[in-house]
């Protein structure tokens, strides 16, 4: 059985084995897209959306690291000679870190506060049990994976993922951000590996907290047909994955050549809405 590391660092993380998530979900537009996404590199909105992201998972799940990770930038007129003295002194004081604008953290901090103001997040985020930033591994399919999730309780059984977004959380919005952003093969993915821990299937919830429209949060659990769903195309995925790693060939788009055809519509919602029970 696997096991999880409670808060790990960047170092330990890269060294477990195994493909993540944020990496894999390329493959699974083609081969290509992800040989070449690996190098690929963000674009300016790309890059302060990451940064935001990453610091909202900071100071709301490992506040004890958001100084040691992160640094507001100050307000300096680097024409000048004192400005530049400034500046100077503040990236030698901030070496390592990611250096967020005001406007980046005052976006965080908002965001922040709407997660802390949730009461079902408080409720598992404040169980003895409950691990928060935990990597770790797992075989699947024969391959092996690994991942960080954001929060989990073994207790409860429930794995909670937070993510920011740029419309207002409501069901329809959720349904559409799940689906776009293959997030159910997600809940699959770090499912397995809470799975390989606890030997059962996690509760799977996904958090949205809108970064532009008034900070509110929405919560969405993923239903079991999405999962199981998700399981096979993963499973299809996985094994083209080692076959492309083994021969070093990386194909791409299937319908490249031969002309897909549109003639059904698949529903993609079929995710259990939060509703009542899930949505604050």
């Amino acid at each position: 059985m696997s096991i999880l590391i409670n808060n790990i660092s960047d170092e330990e993380y890269n060294n477990l084995e195994g493909i993540n998530f944020s990496k894999f979900k390329h493959f699974l537009d083609s081969p290509y897209h992800f040989k070449k996404n690996l190098t690929k590199e963000d674009d300016d909105e790309e890059k302060s959306a990451l940064k935001i992201g990453l610091a909202v998972h900071c100071l709301s799940l490992q506040p004890q690291f958001f100084t040691d990770k992160f640094a507001v930038s100050i307000d300096t007129d680097r024409r000048t000679n004192e400005g530049k003295r400034i500046w100077k002194e503040f990236c030698e004081n901030n070496q390592g870190k990611t250096v967020l604008t005001a406007k980046e953290f005052d976006i965080v901090v908002n965001c922040c506060k709407a997660i802390d103001s949730n009461k079902f997040f408080n409720e598992i985020k404040k169980m003895p049990s409950t691990i928060f930033e935990a990597g770790g591994s797992a075989e699947i399919y024969g391959s092996k994976i690994k991942g960080r999730i954001d929060m989990f309780n073994p207790e409860r059984n429930i794995v909670i993922d937070i993510k920011t977004c740029s419309e207002i959380p409501s069901v329809k919005n959720i349904r559409k951000a799940i689906y776009k952003n293959k997030y159910h093969m997600q809940a699959f993915f770090y499912g397995s590996i809470a799975n390989a821990v606890t030997g059962t299937n996690p509760e799977f919830i996904f958090m949205f907290v809108d970064k532009k429209n008034f900070n509110t949060v929405g919560l969405a659990k993923i239903g079991p047909e999405f999962l199981n769903r998700a399981a096979e195309e993963i499973n299809v995925a996985l094994c083209r994955y080692e076959n492309c790693k083994n021969l070093d060939v990386w194909p791409a788009l299937e319908n490249a050549e031969t002309p897909y055809v549109v003639d059904t519509f698949d529903n993609p919602f079929d995710i259990t809405p939060s509703d009542n029970e899930y949505l604050d």
